[in-house]
């Protein structure tokens, strides 16, 4: 009985324990809060800030009055810069009187000047100025004299880019503050939302309407997108609690700000510039190492990634020149010539050879066909000019033209004038001697053929004899033709008027004066 005691008692705790673990459990979950998001977020917790304003009295004691978070957004020496809330940090004397009336504070003969404290670590605090505000937008920037050692700086973002539906947190120290609060980064909250309305206009400025909850501890501080940037600054001033609507000033409107007075400060811009740089100097650095690329080509990517190096190490590097030389490498690295492998160059050279062989081809087909051309004109005006070629074999023509292969000299008849004329040149000659030679060329010719490559050099005879004039070939080459017959070496063919004299395809006219 005991055992089975012992046992229901065991059963009924573990039980007990099971149930207070899930309702503390389903409270964390409906919790808005989250104290733990991805490391961009968690990461930065190291750029908020807590800051104290109220004044100092001539004995350097400080006095707290008002205190709202901020944010760092450059953290070099003499460049050590804050956002916060405007309103937090003004105190006019109606204010620090009733302060020090309500805190029993004796203030006799001592004149209270207005002070503004960043908080380092607890009790650690660093004095700022006001460089510029704005008391409508409630913002403010301040400058610190010396660095914030192991704070990081925010990056801002830009707010057109963000949607509605967007996830944000806002971010700051809780609204309790009191001496045992150390405000390290452990001790920043963090509030999940959603983005309600990207342009919602509130005193004629731009804000961004969300559900993250925004409270005097968070006031002043940043609003960020998922990827860690900073997108707006907290403005309690304009909460909405019973429709759950919370307002934080597009971090747009201080940007420009933050431009005018050439404050420095981190970007999404910079990240991207470098982000690229960092991307084509290590591609860069593979192209030179590639040898499928031709070494000379590589001169100019070379000395272009030793003045990227340098860059690298640089401590001033601004994004317009980490731009400027991201393009310089991606010029450089266009510019490179691939190399020509064997088996590319042989198939160039069998190129090379095939357009030459198909130009020649084509050449001599063209050579061809107008030789062929010139054998037909030649065919086609014998045919058509003059009679057939079986007729040449007749000793006697039926116009009388006599083939003469003996002695003339007993012929004694009395001979008439006569010429030849050239029908393509127009050129004529009157036969006055005994002998005319024409061929195409001058030497040894008394009639000159020339432009015509098918009249040979020394073509054809005409002789004048007591009883008329009879033509005979000089071996040519393309033949003499008259009357449309063939006339042979050493055969005298006597010319009548208006015959027709054929040397190749050159047309001649033999004409008798009456």
């Amino acid at each position: 009985m005991k055992r089975g005691r012992f046992k229901s008692r065991k059963y009924y705790f573990f039980k007990t324990i099971l149930c207070v673990y899930l309702i503390f459990f389903c409270f964390l979950v409906g919790k808005k809060t989250v104290n733990a998001q991805d490391n961009l977020i968690e990461d930065a917790k190291q750029g908020v800030v807590e800051i104290f304003s109220g004044f100092t009295t001539n004995d350097n004691t400080f006095y707290k009055m008002k205190h709202a978070s901020g944010f760092l957004i450059s953290n070099e020496e003499d460049n050590t810069y804050v956002v916060t809330s405007y309103n937090d940090l003004k105190n006019s004397e109606k204010e620090k009187e009733q302060y020090c009336k309500t805190n029993d504070i004796s203030v006799d003969g001592f004149s209270l000047q207005n002070s503004i404290k960043v908080i380092v670590k607890g009790d650690v605090t660093a004095e700022a100025t006001i460089v510029t505000e704005s008391k409508k937008e409630n913002y403010a920037i301040l400058q610190l004299d010396d660095s914030l050692n192991e704070r990081i700086p925010l990056k801002l973002g830009v707010s057109h880019q963000t949607l509605i539906g967007d996830k944000i947190y806002t971010m700051g120290f809780s609204e309790n503050t009191d001496d045992n609060v150390m405000f390290l980064p452990e001790d920043v909250q963090i509030t999940e939302g959603t983005i309600q309305d990207t342009y919602a206009n509130r005193n004629d400025a731009t804000y961004l309407q969300h559900s993250a909850l925004i409270s005097v501890g968070n006031t002043g501080g940043p609003i960020l997108n998922e990827k860690g940037y900073v997108i707006g600054i907290n403005n309690i001033n304009l909460n909405e609690n019973d429709k759950n609507a919370f307002f934080s000033l597009s971090i747009d409107e201080v940007r420009e700000v933050l431009d005018n007075f050439k404050i420095p400060y981190e970007s999404m811009e910079t990240d991207m510039a470098w982000n690229d740089f960092y991307a084509i100097v290590e591609k860069s650095r593979k192209l030179l190492e590639d040898k499928s690329y031709k070494n000379q080509s590589k001169t100019e990517l070379r000395q272009t990634l030793q003045e990227a190096e340098v860059l690298l190490d640089s401590d001033t590097a601004t994004p317009v020149d980490i731009t400027s030389m991201t393009e310089k490498l991606k010029q450089a690295g266009a510019e490179l010539q691939l190399k020509i492998k064997s088996t590319k160059k042989i198939m160039i050279i069998l190129l090379i050879v095939i357009i030459l062989l198909l130009v020649w081809i084509i050449k001599f087909l063209y050579i061809n066909n107008q030789r062929n051309k010139s054998i037909k004109k030649i065919t086609d005006i014998k045919g058509n000019d003059y009679k057939t070629q079986s007729n040449k074999k007749e000793f006697l023509r039926e116009d009388g033209t006599t083939i003469f292969n003996g002695d003339i000299n007993n012929r004694i008849l009395k001979v008439p004038k006569a010429s030849i004329f050239c029908v393509r040149t127009g050129k004529f000659i009157n036969i006055c001697q005994s002998e005319i030679n024409i061929g195409k060329k001058l030497e040894g010719n008394d009639f000159v053929i020339s432009g015509n490559n098918a009249v040979s050099r020394k073509h054809a005879k005409i002789v004048k004899r007591t009883d008329g004039y009879y033509l005979t070939d000089l071996d040519s080459a393309n033949g003499t033709y008259l009357n449309g017959m063939l006339v042979n070496v050493d055969e005298y063919v006597k010319l009548n008027d208006k015959d027709v004299i054929l040397l190749a395809d050159e047309k001649i006219i033999f004409k008798i004066d009456n």
